[in-house]
């Protein structure tokens, strides 16, 4: 009896240390390309740091954006375009999206035609999902 009960408590430790080692798939994060080149890439704790995006001399004339909820994609998403004053300068709202990429595409001369002299401007984006609006990334020109 003191055996089958010593081989199941060892049994269950083994069971919870190992799965503390498993890989659980989801997360949030987020990519921004221009065509098929990744520009910025974040996840996780990475997502407190904006990094800046050049946008000159791009070839794309777009932006794709996607954005990752726990391997789901947001509802109610927008993209905002913001000055260095954090007044808003555009929202570009965005349907809903049953894919689980659901990839958002920003026209760059869209962003470029809002820029009014050469402060970068940032690029915050929201959802249902979020609490509050997320900064992606620092555009400049």
């Amino acid at each position: 009896m003191k055996s089958i009960l010593k081989k199941s408590l060892a049994g269950m430790l083994l069971l919870a240390v190992l799965s503390a080692f498993t890989h659980r798939p989801g997360g949030e994060g987020f990519e921004i390309y221009a065509g098929t080149q990744l520009l910025v890439q974040r996840f996780g704790n990475d997502m407190s740091s904006a990094q800046s995006l050049s946008l000159s001399g791009m070839e794309s004339n777009s932006l794709f954006i996607k954005y990752f909820h726990c391997g789901q994609t947001g509802t109610q998403r927008q993209l905002t375009v913001k000055d260095a004053q954090q007044r808003t300068l555009k929202v570009f709202p965005f349907a809903d999206s049953r894919a689980s990429q659901g990839v958002m595409k920003l026209d760059i001369t869209a962003i470029k035609a809002l820029v009014k002299s050469k402060e970068p401007v940032q690029l915050y984006y929201s959802a249902a999902e979020l609490t509050s609006p997320r900064m992606l990334t620092t555009i400049t020109f």
